[in-house]
């Protein structure tokens, strides 16, 4: 049976990372709604009330969705593999329609630091490309930012990125460690039983006494000749 993610927290199965993350995001998510709330003119021109409450209540669903669904991905054994993809799906076209606020891509820094740290594997690098390069770049040509702007966004994304990279690589260095710790520890537990094993089997071989009263032990009696 699958484990609930609270049965893995109490059991103490979760990288400490994990929770981390989680909190982050959730942190995130609730200064991007608050941002939200508070000026939303520096993300939708004021008009119809009407429509402005549906415009910001489809942004707050965009980016609860964008906040949600890579948490899902990535607390997901099978799904895992694909968080970098699904965060760039959903966090691409928000910051590339919202891009007219330069604002806005401080929103980007946290989506940048996960797909990097989904991309520590040489087959997934070619993330780097999209995340750090493609959506400046096209935000740049939308809203017509100097290329200084864009280059800046570009070098702050790049940095992201190589945290997370790093970050994973210190993880995953850090399980393995902790693995082969264990491996040794139960391997050691497994000679350690041998050995006590061994020992009693020694011990109860030098009480049998002579082969005669062994023979004797076990219900074998010798027949005298005539």
């Amino acid at each position: 049976m699958r484990q609930t993610a609270w049965k893995k927290i109490v059991k103490g199965k979760w990288h400490w990372f994990d929770l981390v993350f989680l909190a982050v995001r959730t942190s995130w998510l609730i200064l991007a709604l608050r941002d939200l709330r508070v000026n939303p003119e520096q993300i939708i021109e004021a008009s119809n009330p009407l429509l402005t409450t549906g415009a910001l209540a489809l942004v707050a669903l965009w980016l609860t969705a964008s906040y949600l669904i890579p948490l899902v991905f990535y607390f997901s054994k099978k799904l895992k593999p694909y968080s970098p993809l699904i965060e760039l799906v959903l966090m691409g076209p928000l910051v590339l329609y919202f891009a007219g606020e330069p604002g806005v891509f401080d929103l980007y820094n946290l989506p940048v630091f996960t797909v990097g740290y989904f991309s520590f594997r040489k087959k997934y690098a070619w993330y780097y490309l999209p995340t750090v390069i493609v959506i400046p770049l096209l935000a740049g040509w939308i809203y017509d930012y100097p290329l200084k702007m864009i280059a800046n966004e570009m070098l702050d994304n790049t940095v992201m990125f190589i945290i997370g990279i790093c970050l994973r690589a210190m993880i995953t260095g850090h399980t393995r460690m902790k693995e082969m710790v264990q491996i040794i520890q139960d391997q050691n537990q497994t000679l350690e039983l041998y050995s006590k094993q061994i020992k009693q089997l020694r011990l109860s071989r030098k009480g049998t006494g002579s082969p005669a009263s062994c023979m004797t032990r076990w219900g074998i009696r010798l027949r005298r000749p005539f």
